[in-house]
């Protein structure tokens, strides 16, 4: 359980970085699986099967993938990760230019509820136990913060450049 504390207390201290920096870009890239990035755009190099690829992230990168998600405003639900993939791509873009103000690491699954500018709350939940990846931070200096299904986590360079 030691393991689960320390990260906890370095996923919350790394979400501080993003603190009161406005997200710039929200991408739905399949159903629910969202990104929210924050700060500056970095250019990021990948090496695939075809050659060198590249493409644009914010300088802070909230990745979620396997996880169940809702966005409420002032304590009522606006979306949902089952909701139509409609409804999300068109509601939760809403976030552009909002800034983060608070963000909960609520237990050892790493559950989390993020608080933003004029009272949009996301609540993020670990609703799998046996994928490896339900939610993901990327850092400015390429490191990354990934939750991890049964109550592990990696902190690692991303080996993207």
């Amino acid at each position: 359980m030691e393991s689960n504390k320390v990260g906890k207390e370095l996923a919350q201290s790394l979400f501080l970085g993003c603190l009161h920096i406005p997200v710039t870009k929200v991408t739905i890239s399949y159903k629910a699986c969202a990104t929210i990035d924050f700060g500056k755009d970095l250019i990021v190099k990948v090496k695939t099967n075809k050659g060198m690829d590249q493409f644009t992230r914010g300088e802070w990168s909230f990745w979620l993938y396997a996880c169940s998600w809702r966005l409420d405003l002032n304590g009522k639900p606006k979306i949902g990760s089952s909701d139509s993939e409609e409804g999300i791509k068109e509601t939760l873009p809403i976030l552009e230019g909002k800034r983060l103000l608070k963000v909960d690491i609520l237990n050892s699954a790493f559950d989390l509820v993020l608080h933003f500018e004029d009272n949009w709350v996301l609540s993020v939940f670990s609703c799998e136990t046996e994928d490896p990846e339900p939610w993901s931070l990327s850092t400015p200096d390429e490191m990354v913060f990934s939750a991890k299904a049964n109550d592990k986590w990696e902190y690692k360079k991303s080996g993207l450049s």
